[in-house]
C-alpha cells in the first residue's frame, strides 16, 4: 500500500515538473504590456498569461513527452544524483539571467514585480527538470552495457573493413562539391589581418599565431609565383581540407578500436558529412579551424596513449602524430599553451607516478616525446618571429574578462567611483571612453582603448585596483562575466554558422584592399552564386530545425562535456577525466577570453572532440564492468 501511495507521488511531481518544463520555453521575461491593476495576485496571473499565449498545444506535447521520460527514471543509473541536481539548478539560473540579458543586458525583468518573480521562479525549476532529465537520459545511455557488435550490421560492409580509407574518401566525395563552390577561399576579418601582415602591407605582430600566418602566405606565394594567388588561396583550403578528412577518419578507426555503440558512430559519421561546424570551417581561411582539428588528433592520441602508454611508445605513428598534434596545438593558436601545458604535466605526472610499473626506458621515452614536441614548437615559433621581425602583440588580448568588468562597473557606478581608482584605470584604459565603448558581447571596443604605452608599474597598480573592486561591485563583475558568456552553456539562441564570403571585409581598410587586391591579383571567382547561396542557406537551416539546432549547438557539447566530468568523478574514471582536460581547458579559456556569444569558434575545441571522449567514457565502464566480471569469477 505504502509503495503504492510513493509511486502515485512520484507520478504526480512528475507530472508537475514535467508541466514546469513544458511552460519553460514559452514564457517571455520581459514585462506584459498594459496598466496593472491594484491586485498583486491578478497581476501575476495576467503576466503569466500573457507570456504562455497561444503555446498551448506545443507545450501539451512537450509536457506529455517528459512526463512519459520522467516515468522511466533514467535518474536511477545517475551515480550521486544530487551533482547532477545542483548542475542543472545552476545551468537553469544561467538560463534565466540569459533571457533577461537577451532584452537589454540587465536582470532587471527578474524580480521587477510579482509576476516577474512568479515567471522567473516557474523558468528556474522547469529548466532545471528539462536539464536533469536530459542528463538522466544521457547517463543511461553511456553507462548501458556495450552493444555495438550486436547492432554492427547497420555499418556498412566496406566502413567496417577499411574504416580508415572508407571514411577519409567518403567525407572528401561529399565536400567535393561545397570546396570546390568556395573557390578560391572564404576569409573572414582575422584571415584578411594575417594575409595583409605576411605581405607586408600592416605591421607584423603575434596577435594572430605567426606559423599559422606564415603558412597561409607561403601558400598565396606558391600560387602568385605559379601565376594565380587564387590558386594558392584554394591549394591552403584543399591541404586544410584533407587533414580534416584524415584526422576525422582517423578518429572513426579509433572508436572502431574502442568498440563504441552504433549510434555513437553514426552521429560522428552523419557530423562529420554535414555538419556545418566541419564543413562550413574547411572552407574558411581560420586560425581555429586548422587549431581545433590538431587538438581532436592531440586527444586521440592521448586517449591511446592511456590506454595502453607501452604499445604507443612502441609504435612509429604514434609517435609522429603525437608531435604534429602537440606543434600544431601550441602554433596554431596563441591560447594553444594555455590548453596542453597542464594536460602534457599531468600526462607526465601520471608517468612518473607509475614509474615503477611502467620501467625506467618507457618513462624516459614519454618524457622525451613531451619535451622534445614542447621545445620543437618553441624553437620553430622563436625562428618565424626572428626571420620576420614580429613585433609581440598588446598585453590586452591576456586581459579580455578583467577589462570587460571594469567597463561594466564605470558604466554602472561611474559617480562611486574614487579618484585613486580612476587614475589606475586611466593609466591602462581610456578611463573617459568606457562606458561608451562597452559592449557586453565582446572585449574588442574596450580592449581597442588600451594605451599602448602602459608600463608593467601602471598593469600591476590596475590590476590591484580591479581586485579590489570586485569587493565593492561583486554583483556587476558577475553580471559583466555572465552577460558575455552565457551562450556557453544556453542552447536556446540560434547559432547560426558564421563565416564570411570572400573580400567581405571589415575594418576600416577599403582603400588599401582595393590597392591590394589589385596588386596580388586575388578575385572575387563565384562559380555558382545560386549553388553557393544555397548550401550556405542549407547549413544555417541545420542550426535552426528543432532536433538538429540543439545537437549541432556548441552549447549542448559543452553542457555534455562538464555533465561526463561530474559522471566520471562519482564512478572515479581518473583516465578519462585526463582525456577530458583538454576540453575543460577549453571552457576555461573561453571565459578568461570572452568572445563566444560573437565566435562560436571558439568553443569548436569543444565540440570536434566530444565525440571521442564519450566514446572513450563508455570503453572505460564496459573495462571496468568486465575487470569485476573476472574478479567475481575468481
Amino acid at each position: 500500500m505504502k509503495n503504492n501511495r510513493k509511486t502515485k507521488t512520484n507520478k504526480a511531481v512528475i507530472l508537475l515538473f514535467s508541466v514546469l518544463a513544458a511552460c519553460m520555453p514559452f514564457l517571455h521575461i520581459e514585462s506584459p504590456a498594459g496598466d496593472p491593476t491594484k491586485y498583486v495576485l491578478v497581476n501575476m496571473l495576467a503576466s503569466l498569461n500573457s507570456s504562455l499565449a497561444g503555446s498551448s498545444l506545443i507545450s501539451t506535447v512537450l509536457a506529455c513527452a517528459l512526463y512519459k521520460l520522467g516515468t522511466r527514471r533514467y535518474d536511477r543509473d545517475m551515480p550521486g544524483r544530487a551533482a547532477f541536481m545542483v548542475y542543472s539548478l545552476l545551468l537553469a539560473f544561467i538560463w534565466l539571467t540569459a533571457e533577461s540579458f537577451r532584452i537589454d543586458n540587465t536582470l532587471r525583468y527578474l524580480n521587477a514585480d510579482a509576476g516577474q518573480i512568479l515567471k522567473s521562479v516557474i523558468y528556474v525549476l522547469g529548466a532545471a527538470y528539462l536539464i536533469f532529465e536530459i542528463l538522466a537520459a544521457f547517463c543511461h545511455l553511456v553507462m548501458k552495457e556495450n552493444y555495438a557488435s550486436a547492432l554492427s550490421g547497420r555499418i556498412p560492409e566496406e566502413i567496417r573493413k577499411r574504416p580508415f580509407l572508407s571514411v577519409f574518401a567518403g567525407i572528401l566525395l561529399l565536400w567535393a562539391l561545397p570546396l570546390v563552390n568556395c573557390y578560391p577561399s572564404f576569409m573572414c576579418n582575422d584571415s584578411w589581418t594575417q594575409f595583409l601582415q605576411y605581405w607586408g602591407y600592416i605591421d607584423f605582430t603575434s596577435h594572430h599565431p605567426p606559423v599559422h600566418t606564415l603558412l597561409v602566405g607561403l601558400f598565396t606565394h606558391a600560387g602568385r609565383a605559379l601565376g594565380s594567388t587564387n590558386a594558392g588561396l584554394f591549394g591552403f583550403v584543399l591541404f586544410q581540407a584533407v587533414v580534416f578528412a584524415a584526422v576525422l577518419a582517423y578518429t572513426y578507426q579509433l572508436m572502431v578500436r574502442l568498440r563504441s555503440p552504433v549510434w555513437l558512430k553514426v552521429f560522428f559519421l552523419l557530423s562529420a558529412a554535414f555538419a556545418p561546424h566541419y564543413l562550413a570551417y574547411v572552407c574558411v581561411i581560420l586560425k581555429d579551424s586548422l587549431y581545433s582539428i590538431m587538438l581532436l588528433l592531440f586527444v586521440d592520441e592521448l586517449i591511446c596513449a592511456l590506454n595502453d602508454i607501452k604499445g604507443f611508445l612502441s609504435q612509429k605513428r604514434h609517435r609522429i602524430l603525437s608531435v604534429l598534434s602537440i606543434m600544431g596545438v601550441l602554433l596554431f593558436r596563441n591560447n594553444g599553451k594555455h590548453i596542453l601545458y597542464p594536460t602534457l604535466l599531468l600526462a607526465a605526472f601520471l608517468v612518473l607516478k607509475k614509474r615503477q610499473e611502467l620501467g625506467k626506458a618507457v618513462v624516459i621515452r614519454a618524457l622525451v616525446l613531451i619535451l622534445a614536441s614542447v621545445t620543437f614548437a618553441g624553437i620553430l615559433e622563436k625562428a618565424v618571429i626572428r626571420a620576420y621581425d614580429i613585433r609581440p602583440g598588446s598585453i590586452a588580448e591576456a586581459l579580455s574578462l578583467p577589462f570587460q568588468q571594469t567597463a561594466r562597473t564605470v558604466a554602472e557606478h561611474g559617480e562611486e567611483i574614487t579618484q585613486e581608482e580612476r587614475e589606475a584605470i586611466d593609466a591602462v584604459l581610456e578611463y573617459d571612453s568606457l562606458a561608451a565603448k562597452y559592449t557586453p558581447h565582446i572585449s574588442d571596443p574596450v580592449k581597442a582603448t588600451a594605451r599602448a604605452d602602459a608600463d608593467k608599474e601602471a598593469l600591476g597598480r590596475y590590476l590591484a585596483t580591479w581586485f579590489k573592486m570586485f569587493f565593492k561591485y561583486p554583483f556587476t563583475y558577475v553580471k559583466a562575466t555572465l552577460n558575455q558568456n552565457y551562450l556557453l552553456v544556453y542552447p536556446l539562441e540560434e547559432n547560426v554558422a558564421v563565416y564570411a564570403n570572400l573580400l567581405n571585409f571589415e575594418g576600416g581598410r577599403k582603400e588599401l584592399m582595393a590597392t591590394v587586391l589589385q596588386e596580388t591579383g586575388i578575385t572575387d571567382v563565384r562559380l555558382f552564386p545560386m549553388l553557393r547561396a544555397l548550401i550556405h542557406r542549407l547549413q544555417c537551416l541545420l542550426y535552426s530545425l528543432p532536433v538538429t539546432g540543439i545537437l549541432l549547438h556548441h552549447a549542448s557539447y559543452v553542457i555534455i562535456l562538464l555533465a561526463s566530468m561530474i559522471l566520471a568523478l562519482q564512478k572515479k574514471a581518473y583516465t578519462y577525466l585526463t582525456a577530458a582536460l583538454p576540453g575543460f581547458m577549453s571552457v576555461i579559456v573561453i571565459i578568461l577570453a570572452p568572445v563566444i556569444r560573437r565566435h562560436p569558434r571558439y568553443a569548436f575545441p569543444i565540440v570536434y572532440t566530444l565525440p571521442i571522449l564519450i566514446a572513450y567514457y563508455i570503453y572505460c565502464m564496459n573495462k571496468n564492468r568486465n575487470n569485476d566480471r573476472k574478479s567475481h569469477r575468481n
